[in-house]
């Protein structure tokens, strides 16, 4: 079935102002005169400054059409395949909704010891083929697409992401676990390991509860609890934060320690913390 059997409508047609994503390249061709100049990665149904909205966000790269409904806390991922060479999404193990029968599903493993030392996803499944599949997050949250471009580009963005932010990508994406300084690894709450995403394709990154984007400009620095860090592309330190009456000096905990963004560039943030939210879930049992 495709998407416009499965809305009733057809495909819709990005607002005016948005980034225009062509078919076969996934490239914004310029925005609207209404809007500022989107940066790489761009998508529909959010507005500039990063804030989510419940529009469905919409696009196409290399033949394969994407759409997520439901923003911003009960999102779903609707991809259209169709056959050819390359035409294929690899997901996180556990993502498929439901799938087109013409769509198969094939469960891939990929062995590497940096993999195997940071308990990283080192599987995938692979559809491909001709039809929609439904991917979405284990636990209620929002999904962004993330326009990855080629090292080659002067386009070229260098991202990072969170271990558990993965949820799917087109087949042109490669992710590899990067291994972090001891002061990152330590405090950053991130570990030792991220995720690097590189190649040329789009990746769908996932987050618990909202997720927003924000512009770092050149030179500016922006600081983020470690714990609502979904993907970035630029450098950034573990500090100590400042309060009233000194520096938190609680050593392997989260509190007082953040990560300093050095700009230019872009940061995805999520609104809740998932290791506030376990433990708030493991209190509540207790009680």
């Amino acid at each position: 079935m495709s998407l416009n059997e499965k809305f009733g409508q057809p495909f819709p047609e990005p607002q005016a102002g948005h980034a225009q994503y062509a078919p076969a390249m996934g490239f914004p061709q310029g925005p609207g005169p209404s809007m500022p100049t989107p940066g790489p990665g761009f998508e529909h149904g959010q507005s500039p400054d990063g804030s989510s909205s419940t529009i469905a966000t919409v696009g196409s790269f290399d033949g394969i059409k994407y759409r997520i409904d439901h923003r911003d806390s009960n999102s779903i991922l609707t991809l259209t395949l169709t056959p050819g060479v390359g035409n294929e999404v690899r997901a996180k193990p556990g993502a498929m909704v439901a799938m087109d029968p013409r769509v198969s599903i094939e469960g891939k493993f990929k062995f590497s010891l940096s993999s195997f030392l940071s308990s990283s996803e080192v599987n995938f499944s692979h559809f491909k083929g001709a039809g929609d599949v439904l991917l979405a997050p284990e636990i209620w949250g929002d999904i962004v697409p993330i326009t990855i471009y080629p090292n080659t580009s002067p386009t070229a963005n260098g991202w990072n992401m969170s271990k558990a932010s993965f949820l799917a990508c087109t087949n042109g994406v490669k992710i590899s676990p990067k291994i972090q300084n001891a002061s990152k690894g330590f405090f950053s709450g991130e570990g030792f390991f991220v995720s690097q995403v590189d190649g040329h394709g789009v990746l769908f990154a996932q987050g618990l509860g909202a997720i927003i984007r924000h512009e770092v400009d050149a030179g500016k620095d922006w600081i983020v609890d470690n714990g609502h860090l979904v993907a970035w592309n630029c450098p950034y330190e573990v500090k100590p934060i400042q309060a009233a009456g000194g520096f938190f000096s609680r050593l392997g905990t989260e509190e007082g320690m953040v990560c300093r963004f050095t700009g230019p560039g872009t940061i995805y943030l999520q609104t809740r913390n998932p290791e506030t939210l376990r433990a708030w879930m493991t209190a509540s049992r207790s009680k």
